[in-house]
């Protein structure tokens, strides 16, 4: 009886455990760019789309529900507090998202377009920058002037790789 009460609490157990670390991938439906959502400034809808597509494999494996404890960043693009009360505040002028909608891939999708939007044409127009997915990949990776900081280097290594490769397929 012992035996039999040990296994079914180490069973229990294993399933916590890995509902707590294993999380589910988005559907590629999911993931594709939503048609109310116009393209980021300078590049094509594909673009658009395909740089998301390639960050959120980067920043959570395509995982919604992913949560870095040390960086506070919840969903699928790592979606940090600083970066919410930005498209809130900032962009928006109406805070419309919460915190917790970090872990919806549409709403996930929405932040991550104004958010881009706004920093991007900032850096086109006060700065003199071409607008890529570079400029944007490496500007969600180090905040606002993120494309001049040479730590988002290996990030935007990264971003290109999984554009090229696009391991989610495999």
């Amino acid at each position: 009886m012992k035996i039999i009460l040990s296994l079914a609490f180490i069973s229990v157990l294993v399933l916590a455990v890995c509902s707590a670390i294993c999380s589910t991938r988005a559907e590629k439906s999911e993931l594709s760019w939503p048609k109310e959502l116009e393209s980021l400034p300078g590049l094509t809808l594909k673009q658009t789309s395909d740089l998301f597509i390639a960050m959120a494999w980067q920043e959570s494996r395509h995982k919604p529900d992913a949560y870095n404890k040390s960086e506070n960043a919840a969903g699928i693009v790592q979606i940090r507090p600083g970066v919410v009360k930005d498209v809130n505040n900032l962009i928006l002028d109406n805070p419309i998202f919460a915190l917790q909608d970090r872990y919806r891939i549409s709403a996930s999708q929405h932040i991550y377009f104004h958010y881009l939007s706004y920093w991007g044409k900032n850096a086109h127009n006060r700065h003199n920058q071409s607008y890529s997915q570079e400029l944007y990949a490496r500007s969600w990776n180090g905040g606002p002037s993120g494309y001049k900081k040479s730590s988002t280097d290996e990030y935007w290594d990264f971003v290109q790789r999984w554009m090229r490769e696009k391991p989610w397929n495999k």
